[in-house]
């Protein structure tokens, strides 16, 4: 009984954690959007293709959208069904834009149970860290609310990264 009530209160307090920083990084995403300036969002054209999973020759299934329009519902839906995205282009081709549309997007839509998209430097990634450590650590200093360890538990960032509750978004791979 007792086990069963901490898996219990892990679990709200993991669910809790995701909902607050679901908020935090949508107005991070807002703010972000309008430094910007980026105005008329339907205006942005995205062109996508699929290519070859990584580690393998052949091309990714055919549920994958393939096209172009200034509709990026399609690349969300792609991404919520656990698929990978790489956004490729020149410096100041509109990749971070893109990244920042999609996370409101993705955050606009989220149910309790899907992640919550962070954006990540990859820059700040160290020299031999492990990538989960990465997301918690980045997590953990971004958003320093989270460590309330009465409200979230004790290390709301390392488990919200162990229970796939946070979708990374790396940038700045140029």
């Amino acid at each position: 009984p007792a086990a069963v009530q901490r898996t219990e209160l892990a679990a709200s307090w993991t669910v809790h954690a995701a909902d607050h920083l679901a908020g935090l990084v949508a107005e991070e995403c807002a703010a972000e959007l309008t430094d910007k300036a980026f105005t008329g969002r339907e205006s942005l054209v995205v062109g996508w293709r699929p290519v070859a999973e990584p580690g393998t020759d052949s091309p990714t299934p055919q549920s994958v959208p393939t096209g172009g329009t200034t509709d990026i519902s399609p690349l969300t839906c792609h991404l919520r069904h656990g698929h990978w995205l790489a956004v490729l282009g020149q410096g100041g081709s509109g990749k971070t834009t893109l990244a920042l549309l999609l996370m409101e997007r993705l955050l606009a839509d989220r149910s309790p149970v899907d992640p919550v998209p962070i954006l990540l430097p990859a820059a700040s990634l160290a020299p031999g860290e492990m990538v989960r450590s990465w997301i918690a650590r980045t997590v953990a200093d971004r958003y320093p609310s989270l460590r309330d360890a009465q409200a979230y538990g004790p290390d709301a960032p390392g488990d919200l990264v162990a229970r796939r509750k946070v979708l990374p978004v790396i940038d700045d791979l140029d």
